[in-house]
């Protein structure tokens, strides 16, 4: 897939992952060594991380240690992993452990109290924010002596988030091996801020707007939704899903998602927390029955867009 520059650098901010693919290439070219060869002899190694690489497929040492990977639904990925080309955007293999060893390392190259791998002069430059609240990496938030910095990680089958301050080492690291965990992410490190005292703690990275849904009452789903929704239904012409029930409750199989529960609230209203990242892009549901008393379509969200139509 070609790659082109859309503004010079420094005067605009996208999120963009294949930024780092050419940064990869960067680094392969310059030093003349195979990416994840020079990262864990440059970076990794001098770290002290010992449980992490960059290497595809993941060496036999640390095979039996990997977590396997999980759809949102609780369905393992199938060969437990994916593997990718893009080392830089989605490669690393770590630890909560490992990831808090680079996280002190770059507390101490700011500090000046260590030079390698990182210079404190570049610990300045990649912590100081910039366009989107940027580093040189990490997406940075707060002010004074209460700036953090951090980064969030969505793979198929992990989720995964670091928060840590620039000053007086405190942070924290919280991995997961199941697609949508980031609200359980999210309470983890809100429950480490309160009790460690952080000072001025407030979210630090790119978090999904899933992660601001409030708790809700739930009910048991009514027999008649039970009934009329189970089936298969399209959105668009490509993705098929199927709806079912299984003793009370009911479940949504969405290709690529794995299978999640869908709920029901006192007002009504349907909802499952699986589909915000789906190609529905709403986690709330609206069923319509036709006259026959069986479920023909499904709304998104609650603007009436038709979000699934019923095939059989």
């Amino acid at each position: 897939m070609a790659r082109s520059v859309v503004s010079p650098p420094g005067q605009s901010f996208e999120y963009y992952g294949a930024g780092y693919e050419v940064l990869q290439q960067l680094v392969t070219d310059v030093s003349g060594k195979p990416f994840e060869e020079y990262m864990q002899s440059e970076v990794l190694k001098p770290i002290g991380m010992t449980s992490s690489t960059f290497a595809q497929p993941l060496p036999k040492s640390l095979l039996s240690i990997a977590a396997t990977g999980h759809h949102s639904g609780g369905g393992a990925l199938p060969g437990s992993f994916r593997l990718g080309p893009e080392l830089t955007v989605a490669g690393l293999w770590t630890t909560p452990t490992d990831a808090a060893k680079y996280i002190i390392s770059v507390q101490k190259s700011y500090a000046g109290s260590a030079e390698k791998p990182l210079r404190t002069r570049v610990a300045h430059e990649m912590l100081s924010p910039g366009l989107g609240s940027r580093g040189l990496g990490p997406a940075i938030s707060g002010a004074g002596h209460s700036v953090r910095f951090g980064h969030d990680g969505f793979n198929e089958g992990y989720e995964s988030s670091f928060t840590a301050y620039v000053h007086e080492g405190r942070g924290a690291v919280v991995m997961t091996n199941s697609g949508f965990a980031f609200m359980l992410i999210k309470e983890i490190l809100d429950s480490i801020s309160r009790v460690y005292d952080w000072p001025a703690y407030g979210p630090t990275t790119q978090q999904p707007p899933a992660a601001n849904i409030h708790q809700q009452l739930v009910i048991p789903v009514p027999q008649r939704a039970l009934a009329a929704s189970p089936g298969r239904y399209k959105i668009g012409d490509q993705v098929t899903i199927e709806i079912y029930s299984r003793g009370r409750g009911l479940f949504v199989d969405w290709p690529g998602f794995g299978t999640a529960e869908i709920f029901a609230t006192p007002g009504g209203r349907f909802f499952c927390l699986q589909l915000t990242f789906s190609d529905l892009g709403s986690l709330w549901l609206q069923f319509v029955n036709g006259r026959d008393g069986i479920t023909t379509k499904i709304l998104a969200d609650d603007d009436g867009r038709v979000g699934l139509q019923r095939v059989d």
